[in-house]
């Protein structure tokens, strides 16, 4: 009874103490989100009008440029679903918020990762919503089979996605190395 007190004490001098720099998250995620908009009108407006194959190679040829429509999910997957994505954007953009406000973290890797999540789904929400259901994707890296085309807010979600992982994965085996370490000293 007692730690449900001090834990309901302790969140609500956490929430109370929420400045502004705590929800820098969603300042990063509007600056992605603009870059994510930027590019696409830049892609649409030099390498348009879409099916003109107009691209632009760079890198030798490593990285192309082309105007590509897409239905489907990030890199081209599920084609011809555009509103199922535009409601699981929706969702996922929405509990990312409230999840946030309500709950949220300090930890700014955490908070990252819910920068670049919330960006990814606003960016390609954005455009499924008043581009006819297709997202605007533009890079191509042709020696990479598996990433056909994709664009800024597909890298912010599987950055977002990898960084989650990859931080939620490391802290765990160091608290099970540190409660390893503990029980060995008792």
């Amino acid at each position: 009874m007692i730690t449900d007190e001090t834990d309901s004490l302790t969140e609500n001098k956490t929430q109370k103490k929420r400045g502004l720099g705590y929800y820098w998250p969603f300042g990063f995620a509007v600056g992605i989100f603009a870059l994510d908009q930027f590019t696409k009108w830049l892609t649409e407006n030099n390498l348009g009008p879409y099916g003109s194959g107009n691209q632009a190679e760079i890198l030798g040829g490593l990285v192309i440029f082309r105007y590509v429509k897409n239905t489907g999910a990030s890199f081209s997957i599920l084609q011809n679903s555009p509103w199922f994505f535009a409601l699981v954007a929706s969702l996922a953009s929405i509990g990312i918020i409230i999840w946030y406000v309500t709950r949220g973290t300090t930890d700014c890797w955490y908070q990252f990762c819910v920068a670049l999540l919330l960006a990814g789904a606003v960016g390609n929400l954005s455009d499924r919503l008043f581009k006819n259901g297709a997202v605007t994707d533009m890079i191509n890296l042709p020696w990479a089979e598996i990433f056909k085309n994709f664009n800024v807010a597909d890298v912010s979600l599987n950055v977002g996605v990898a960084t989650l992982l990859l931080v939620t994965i490391f802290r765990s085996l160091r608290e099970n190395r540190d409660n390893s370490t503990k029980s060995d000293n008792i």
